[in-house]
């Protein structure tokens, strides 16, 4: 364990700890809630300690995200232990990625020298000789053990609960190193991983402090699991592990209401103890709004997880486009971030199945100043659909902040749809590829008549700094209030003052 940075020092004052595995300068999007949390949390008097993964295992960082934090935080990097059975596995899977790439290149090279087949694929590669395998797996879907790869993801789910074992015995032992009594007044974790919640449980319980759970996802009643951990095993243990963590709760907080619903029927003996703060959007300020001789452009900004399946807006944009009789030139579908593929195909082959390949472009992931200049660009912003129906992706409420229409696939009595009723957004079931091609019909034509979307930092009810105040206020019921400093405006002042540690 070391202190990886802290922003300015401040006058003593009550602190909290914070477990959570993503945190800047990650730039994961599960670091991002309580990156914003702890301004208010600094606001209200608080001191800040985060327990992390250690920021030198980070394949990137985003130091942007460090300079954004109020004074007063001090963030310690724990680092992953592998074992011998992570070299081994590690190892094994490389030979067996070598043996499938020579396999492809010998079977499927008609030339000998790699050159493209003409359907968009490399001669050699994987795509060519084998079907792409899922990259997830509905809960529904999930089994007990019928043949090798069922016995081979309850192995890997096993694995990867030893694996973030290790991780919470090393945090534990930094979490007791960082208390102090007198000082530290509450330990909150954030998940996922959920593993977190272990150690914000094992630190409280020895510190004697009260202990605050967030949820930020599912988790024994995820909904959509990764393929290779789609295994009764993994339910079992996160079953497990969730019994022992809400039990020993003073405070549940769920990401979503329907999430929160779930958690009080799973758990009745906590319900009075459980409570939903979504996430928000942030009042900052936001890049100028696209120029009007710009193309009406469809932006999404992010990751194509497990079920953001992209097919349903291709096809509906497909329809849209031979009803307008546009060219790429007017209209435009751009995706940033890791959005290359969905389920091991291709989005670009996606859109080129649909007839508009010419009409999407992807872009690399970018720092966040870029991403939020990408979707200022923005005529309309796309939420892709998901079935996990609990939960509420975080980049909506990015979304809220910008001067464009917001199109949100999601299915009715979703989590979405039912945070987003009463407002302007334009909320179609994924299924319906004629009603997707209404709306981008009914908004270009508003678009190329002058009209912009609203932003819907209007509704107060969704910003973070209401929401922050919900949490705080009931994480103060249980803590403690900080006594508040005479000035709090410098404790948001962000941005100086960092200083970098090991």
């Amino acid at each position: 364990m070391t202190l990886s940075y802290a922003t300015d020092d401040v006058p003593a004052r009550p602190r909290l700890l914070l477990i959570t595995y993503h945190f800047p300068p990650d730039p994961a999007i599960g670091g991002l809630r309580w990156q914003k949390f702890v301004r208010h949390a600094a606001a209200r008097g608080w001191g800040v300690d985060v327990i992390m993964r250690d920021p030198s295992e980070l394949a990137v960082a985003d130091p942007e995200r460090v300079a954004d934090l109020p004074r007063g935080v001090r963030v310690y990097g724990v680092r992953s232990r592998t074992s011998w059975l992570d070299r081994f596995e590690n190892r094994a899977a490389e030979v067996v990625r070598g043996l499938r790439t020579g396999r492809g290149k010998s079977s499927s090279s008609s030339n000998g020298n790699g050159s493209s087949n003409g359907n968009g694929h490399a001669n050699g590669s994987d795509s060519v000789t084998r079907p792409p395998r899922e990259s997830s797996r509905a809960r529904a879907e999930v089994g007990w053990p019928r043949g090798l790869r069922d016995v081979t993801r309850a192995y890997f789910s096993a694995a990867e609960h030893m694996r973030g074992q290790r991780w919470v015995d090393d945090a534990v032992q930094a979490g007791r190193k960082i208390v102090q009594r007198g000082v530290h007044r509450v330990v909150i974790s954030s998940g996922p991983p959920h593993f977190a919640h272990d150690v914000a449980r094992r630190v409280a319980r020895g510190a004697g402090l009260p202990y605050v759970m967030d949820m930020r996802d599912a988790w024994s009643q995820l909904q959509r699991l990764p393929e290779d951990t789609a295994s009764p095993v993994r339910l079992a243990l996160t079953a497990m592990s969730e019994r022992r963590a809400v039990a020993s709760a003073a405070l549940v907080v769920a990401n979503t209401g329907p999430m929160r619903d779930q958690l009080c029927g799973s758990h009745p003996h906590a319900a009075p103890r459980i409570i939903a703060v979504p996430n928000g959007y942030d009042e900052e300020t936001t890049p100028p709004a696209q120029a009007a001789s710009r193309p009406f452009t469809i932006a999404y900004a992010g990751t194509i997880y497990l079920d953001r399946d992209p097919g349903p807006l291709f096809r509906g944009a497909a329809l849209a486009i031979a009803s307008l009789g546009v060219t790429p030139a007017d209209f435009s579908i751009q995706f940033m971030g890791d959005v290359q593929e969905f389920n091991g195909v291709p989005v670009a082959q996606l859109a080129r199945d649909a007839g508009i390949g010419a009409f999407v472009q992807l872009h690399p992931p970018r720092s966040r100043s870029e991403a939020l200049d990408f979707l200022a660009s923005a005529s309309m912003l796309v939420q892709l659909p998901q079935d996990s129906d609990m939960a509420i992706p975080a980049k909506l409420f990015e979304y809220m902040r910008y001067n464009a229409w917001v199109f949100v696939l999601a299915e009715p009595g979703s989590a979405t749809e039912l945070l987003l009723q009463g407002t302007d957004v334009d909320i179609v079931a994924p299924g319906d590829v004629t009603a997707i091609a209404d709306v981008l019909v009914r908004r270009f034509n508003a678009y190329t008549s002058g009209a912009r979307g609203e932003c819907l930092s209007a509704h107060e009810r969704f910003s973070r700094r209401a929401l922050a105040t919900t949490l705080f206020e009931a994480v103060e019921r249980i803590a403690g209030a900080p006594e508040r400093e005479r000035e709090v405006a410098p404790m948001l002042k962000t941005g100086e003052g960092v200083r970098i540690r090991g």
